[in-house]
């Protein structure tokens, strides 16, 4: 079973998924290299950081304290 911070981040990573496969192929050819980074407050009041790279591949997702 997930934990509650687990499941916010992957709901985050669908939504930025959903986000990308909305534009179109130049506004995505656009994006190659482009990182984007994200950070949130977990309901535990710890800050996540999500790495997003382009066509929202995800590199790495991170817990810090």
């Amino acid at each position: 079973m997930m934990s509650m911070n687990e499941q916010v981040v992957y709901a985050l990573i669908d939504a930025e998924l959903r986000r990308l496969q909305a534009l179109s192929y130049s506004e995505l050819a656009a994006l190659i290299e482009k990182i984007d980074t994200k950070e949130l407050v977990g309901e535990d009041g710890k800050t996540y950081q999500l790495e997003i790279q382009a066509f929202g591949t995800v590199r790495r997702a991170q817990m810090s304290d």
